[in-house]
């Protein structure tokens, strides 16, 4: 390492050891490979933070300049801005005989070079047909490129997604032998497997459509992603670099595209084809759906204008004819590419002659009946190369074929919960009894109750590991659910190979046995708090909705159209006068408990706004609102108007919770998930804020 590095960061060392956690600093510099995972053990073996820190800058001190900008690099991406800003005066330059760039001392590629090269090759075509090709990616991703396609998703599709590609990325099982079990699970998992197992490398999302979808995928990473809106973007962290693509046909274009289809020159072309093509405003699917139609139908170009005009497109579409030849040698083509035996997949479920319409619940009943064939529930284990489709698909395929009888077998069974939820967690089988719940209330909507309630009121603990118990859970069931009988049952069977049961032998007595279970929200629920004096609880979510009703009876009081995007925390105030509310919109809002008055609006934060609460204290009116812009904010209220406010600027990654102690006497903030790494008078009131990552 050059002396005036070493200098550096021998002048602010202890300014380092005292300030730095050193989990995700290691991270970024083992992704770079200038630290090992036994230097990175032999930290962690330290028993307080500063002595890791210690420990960690000892090793950087016997290290080279790499090492040094890798440091420094961490501190920026950990939003140590402040101690970077130390460093920044001893970077060292970097040769660049190795065949990399450096500036400021941050390390770059040369891809000047790569692409002056590409562009020599394409001139040596002379507008000729040819190719170039561009192989091999070990300097611009050693790590891999990683491609998903994503599409139009609900909470459980990503979910499914997320879990497919931490299966891909950790094939050996060496950082979980589980899937995870939530978005926020997944989210942290694939964060720590691009940093460990995968540095340097690309993650391609294909077609993304919403916000909320790509910050599920927002871990620090390089991301390619391509989408119909360039605002998806606004709702997560880092540089972001956009390529705009025409994505609209010219006129000639159009018309060259016109001709082929009616196999007619362009110039021979009726005048209504310039007027088709205006109206198709360049869209190539609308321009190909025309031109097929009129390679059926030559002698309506007339009609078919006035219906673009009219806006018809009900009409467009029912007059269009099936290709079924063109689809059967698609279909060929396809089979043939195929491995041998999974082309045996195709033959078993290629039931129906060539230019026959295709019956879907006949489809999806040859699916069932396929695995029913083949397959055993309790036969089913994680090493089997299609068991992560049944456990996903199989309720849906029998859904779709509208096998009543079977669907409700399967969804009514301790059996199928027990095995899905130990596989892939509570949150997708959730889903499934709310999506096919018009179904399953055919048979009986008292069992379905029982399932669901069970599901929903045990999520958290089937989310475990080790994993329950799922017997003893429904023995705790009300003796009249049948989750319970299903329970009672398994366990007298089980009883006579000695396991032993819990039951509760005064269970009738109990009036209030079952909890309280309501369904406020059309959406995702992100947040419940219960009122000072425990009478009333509200909630908030992913509807956009405030919503407050009693604790005792689940009986709606207020519904509030809150925000304009999901509402993601909200806070009674210490007299229930108010009830507070902060969004992704960037807003925090405080409300009348009771009407449901708006009573004040916050514009204060430049990015979403994560959590907010009340002071404790109700001679003090205070609300600290926490953001993912990294700042802190505290508002001094009277009765009804904000009269002040002051904020502290957090160093580190975006704030999901604050809170006010009981003691009243300072403030305080943190960093990445621990508690305290500050301690500041609020100057205002001798509240204590807690705020955390």
């Amino acid at each position: 390492m050059d002396a005036k590095a070493r200098n550096c960061l021998l002048q602010h060392r202890e300014a380092l050891e005292r300030d730095i956690k050193t989990s995700y600093i290691m991270d970024h510099m083992i992704s770079n490979g200038v630290l090992t995972v036994s230097e990175e053990e032999k930290v962690k073996n330290e028993p307080t933070q500063q002595q890791r820190a210690a420990m960690l800058i000892k090793m950087i001190l016997k290290k080279d300049n790499y090492s040094y900008v890798s440091f420094y690099n961490a501190l920026l991406h950990e939003g140590y801005k402040d101690l970077a800003a130390l460093l920044h005066a001893g970077i060292p330059v970097i040769s660049s005989s190795n065949g990399k760039d450096s500036v400021g001392g941050i390390t770059s590629y040369g891809l000047k070079k790569l692409v002056h090269a590409i562009q020599q090759k394409l001139f040596k075509l002379s507008g000729e047909p040819g190719w170039v090709t561009i192989y091999g990616m070990a300097v611009c991703f050693p790590g891999g490129v990683h491609w998903v396609s994503v599409g139009k998703q609900d909470k459980s599709g990503l979910l499914m997604k997320l879990q497919n590609l931490c299966t891909r990325l950790d094939q050996d099982e060496s950082f979980s032998q589980r899937l995870p079990l939530n978005i926020e699970e997944a989210k942290d998992r694939l964060r720590i497997l691009m940093l460990r197992k995968h540095p340097r490398s690309l993650l391609i999302l294909d077609d993304i459509w919403d916000p909320w979808v790509l910050k599920a995928f927002d871990n620090q990473c390089q991301i390619l992603l391509t989408t119909r809106d360039k605002s998806v973007t606004d709702s997560v962290m880092g540089p972001k670099y956009v390529v705009p693509v025409e994505s609209g046909l010219g006129k000639e274009k159009g018309l060259e595209i016109l001709s082929l289809f009616v196999n007619m020159k362009k110039a021979d072309l009726p005048e209504q084809a310039h007027s088709i093509i205006k109206e198709c405003k360049g869209s190539p699917l609308v321009v190909s759906l025309i031109g097929a139609l009129l390679r059926d139908f030559p002698n309506r170009w007339e009609y078919y204008l006035k219906q673009l005009q009219n806006k018809q497109f009900k009409r467009i579409r029912k007059s269009s004819s099936y290709d079924y030849e063109a689809l059967d040698e698609a279909m060929s083509i396809s089979v043939e590419m195929l491995r041998e035996d999974i082309k045996d997949y195709y033959t078993d479920l290629s039931i129906l002659q060539k230019d026959v319409k295709v019956p879907t619940k006949d489809l999806h009943k040859k699916i069932i009946t396929q695995f029913q064939r083949h397959r055993r529930l309790h036969t089913l284990s994680p090493d089997q190369e299609d068991c992560m489709y049944w456990y996903n698909f199989l309720a849906y395929h029998m859904a779709s074929a509208n096998m009543h009888k079977e669907l409700c077998a399967l969804m009514f069974s301790l059996d199928w919960i027990k095995a899905k939820t130990e596989l892939v967690g509570p949150a997708h089988l959730i889903h499934e009894f709310v999506e096919y719940r018009h179904m399953l209330d055919e048979k009986d909507g008292t069992v379905c109750e029982n399932f669901q309630e069970f599901l929903s009121l045990n999520g958290h603990l089937l989310g475990r590991q080790p994993f329950p118990n799922i017997v003893q859970l429904g023995l705790c069931e009300l003796e009249t659910s049948e989750v319970y009988q299903q329970a009672k049952l398994q366990a007298k069977q089980e009883v006579d190979n000695g396991m032993l049961y819990l039951e509760w032998i005064n269970k009738k007595n109990i009036k209030n046995l079952s909890r309280l279970v309501v369904c406020p929200h059309t959406d995702a629920v992100y947040h419940a708090c219960f009122s000072e004096d425990g009478q009333r609880i509200a909630s908030c979510g992913a509807d956009k909705t405030l919503q407050v009703f009693k604790a005792e009876t689940g009986e709606k009081l207020l519904e509030i159209k809150a925000h304009e995007d999901e509402v993601l925390c909200c806070a009674f105030s210490a007299d229930d006068k108010f009830i507070a509310t902060c969004s992704v919109d960037k807003k925090v809002k405080i409300w009348n408990s009771m009407t449901g008055e708006l009573v004040h609006t916050y514009d204060e934060h430049s990015e979403q706004v994560n959590c907010c609460h009340f002071t404790n204290n109700s001679n003090h009116l205070l609300l600290a609102t926490g953001s993912s812009d990294c700042f802190l904010k505290v508002s001094v209220m009277d009765n009804k108007n904000c009269i002040g406010k002051f904020d502290r600027y957090i160093r580190t990654s975006p704030l999901f919770f604050v809170f006010f102690s009981f003691i009243h006497q300072r403030s305080f903030g943190c960093r990445d998930r621990n508690l305290p790494i500050s301690l500041n008078n609020s100057n205002i009131s001798k509240d204590i804020i807690g705020s955390c990552n």
